[in-house]
């Protein structure tokens, strides 16, 4: 599967016929990246809004039916990743702020 993104839409492919598998809408205009969890259940997406400073937003998103499960917010720059706990219960995001949450 392949994954990319335009302006505020996050577009996750399948790779052999390159038709769209899934779209996912996300309220800021400036989408940073998106990363799968170990099971493919759930996508991440983190993005941002210089204008109105919504620096560091991570949305979760059921990967089947595109709902959106969780909107995390905190960090005052870019997220530049995370990474889901062995569980899958808990999610750790880095940002340009220098700092971690989880």
């Amino acid at each position: 599967m392949l994954a990319t993104n335009s302006s505020d839409t996050f577009y996750v492919f399948v790779w052999e016929s390159g038709a769209p598998l899934r779209t996912f809408h996300i309220a800021e205009p400036w989408i940073v990246r998106g990363m799968w969890d170990a099971e493919g259940r759930r996508v991440t997406v983190f993005s941002g809004d210089r204008i109105v400073s919504a620096f560091g937003v991570a949305r979760v998103f059921d990967a089947d039916t595109g709902q959106e499960l969780a909107v995390l917010r905190g960090h005052q720059k870019n997220i530049l990743g995370g990474r889901w706990d062995p569980s899958g219960t808990k999610l750790l995001t880095w940002s340009q702020d220098t700092t971690a949450r989880s």
